[in-house]
């Protein structure tokens, strides 16, 4: 601890003024990150960095009801591909590609008790699939270049395949003007945002909303 606050000491004095903040990564990427976590004294390093316990965050607030869109790899959303062709229902059988953004997964259905989605390929959350050593054993994982059929466990959005990855909206519809939220990335007409309570049941939701839909917290 002393020798990292050492380091970040004598990155600030030789780096002045470009060194304003320590945030931790839980901090920066609310959603999936834990690290440092509670219990890293990261109010001792702002206390000793900046003589202040706590980050100075910006507030944002929505200006009006508008919804917000997952953030899959960074990507900013596709505003032609957000809502599911259907459900793809729980036991069918697909096999996975190798492509993946985020928590989607390309997959080709291959059986299923809705006829509709069977030989479709499409894009669904990749959690939703049983893991191929669940069906073949620990010792028969999915080899290099080789097709594993997977079993869906729950009924599944489905996407189907384009040419850019779908951008779903988050599943708390839309978001009430006055949200607050901190920003995270902001390019162009996009801003990258996470919520900073709880909103109808949600916390550390993370998603993209338009720019000009928010508005700095005085």
């Amino acid at each position: 601890m002393a020798v990292a606050l050492k380091i970040v000491k004598a990155l600030k004095k030789k780096y002045k003024n470009s060194i304003i903040e320590i945030l931790g990564h839980d901090m920066v990427n609310i959603r999936t990150r834990w690290d440092p976590g509670p219990a890293f004294p990261l109010e001792d390093f702002s206390m000793a960095l900046f003589k202040r316990p706590k980050p100075k965050i910006k507030v944002f607030k929505l200006n009006k009801d508008a919804p917000m869109y997952t953030n899959v790899d960074g990507i900013i959303p596709n505003l032609q591909r957000t809502e599911p062709d259907g459900n793809l229902p729980a036991g069918s059988t697909v096999v996975a590609s190798k492509r993946e953004h985020g928590n989607l997964i390309l997959v080709q259905v291959t059986a299923s008790s809705d006829q509709t989605f069977r030989g479709r390929s499409g894009w669904v959350e990749s959690f939703g699939l049983e893991a191929p050593e669940q069906k073949f054993g620990k010792k028969k994982k999915m080899e290099e270049g080789k097709k594993v059929k997977q079993r869906t466990k729950i009924r599944l959005p489905f996407f189907p395949k384009g040419k850019n990855p779908p951008s779903p909206k988050i599943k708390s519809g839309e978001f009430k003007k006055g949200t607050r939220v901190r920003v995270e990335e902001v390019r162009g007409e996009w801003t990258l945002v996470v919520l900073l309570k709880k909103v109808k049941g949600a916390t550390s939701v993370e998603g993209w909303v338009k720019s000009g839909f928010l508005d700095e917290v005085a």
